[in-house]
């Protein structure tokens, strides 16, 4: 579905991924594409055949299974070109490493259907690869925009943000709308959240928005405050 973006000149979809309520993005302008977090997504590939485009850059804002489901679908759709941190590159390549392999266990507790729903979806064996690998921060040009990510570890070894024109933030896991971030799973530390992460986003304008990994997009200064301070 149609996305709203403060930078006007970009077409922006957001599509979920049942049912975590992951959230893929795509971005579209002057026939580039760029695609954050992929999943499994006909209606995404579809629209990409309707504007006649036929490559993207593909952003994993980190290296879990539902944040890297689609790399492998896409690449045979289109020519992809995927981007991520060295951490995120070493682990997407493992099942283990990706938490593909155990996946499943974050949801025992839920009930019948959402384990089944879950199972449905889940390739304990999945392993993707990368194309462009970087550590620290990367500029990439889309279009006429700048596309900046910076490392920022936490919530998982291979953590990144990605900012927009400095007016939209792309925060994986790394920054969800009134919860705090989960830095337990493994590779997770809240101390190298607190240093790298949190500092990244306090030095952040207020006004910036936020399209998180999971849940609802909306403004820094409100949405994301409690998550912040937590």
């Amino acid at each position: 579905m149609r996305c709203w973006l403060p930078i006007v000149d970009i077409e922006a979809y957001s599509f979920t991924f049942e049912p975590i309520d992951e959230r893929m993005y795509l971005l579209l302008c002057d026939g580039w594409a760029l695609i954050v977090d992929p999943f499994v997504c006909d209606e995404a590939v579809q629209i990409l055949g309707n504007k006649r485009i036929v490559s993207a850059d593909v952003i994993l804002t980190h290296e879990h299974f539902d944040h890297i489901s689609g790399v492998n679908y896409f690449r045979e759709q289109i020519n992809c070109r995927v981007i991520c941190t060295n951490e995120c590159a070493i682990r997407i390549g493992s099942p283990k490493l990706n938490m593909a392999a155990h996946f499943d266990a974050l949801f025992a507790t839920r009930s019948a259907d959402v384990r089944s729903r879950v199972d449905a979806i889940l390739d304990r064996a999945y392993a993707c690869r990368a194309d462009v690998t970087f550590s620290g921060r990367m500029e990439l040009a889309f279009a006429r925009h700048s596309a900046v990510m910076t490392e920022t570890r936490g919530h998982s070894k291979g953590s990144l943000f990605l900012l927009l024109d400095g007016k939209c933030l792309f925060s994986g896991d790394s920054l969800i709308a009134r919860v705090p971030v989960v830095t337990r799973l493994p590779g997770g530390s809240r101390k190298e959240y607190e240093e790298t992460a949190l500092s990244y986003l306090r030095d952040l304008d207020e006004g910036v928005y936020v399209l998180p990994g999971h849940g609802e997009a909306g403004p820094l200064s409100t949405l994301f405050r409690r998550a912040m301070n937590e």
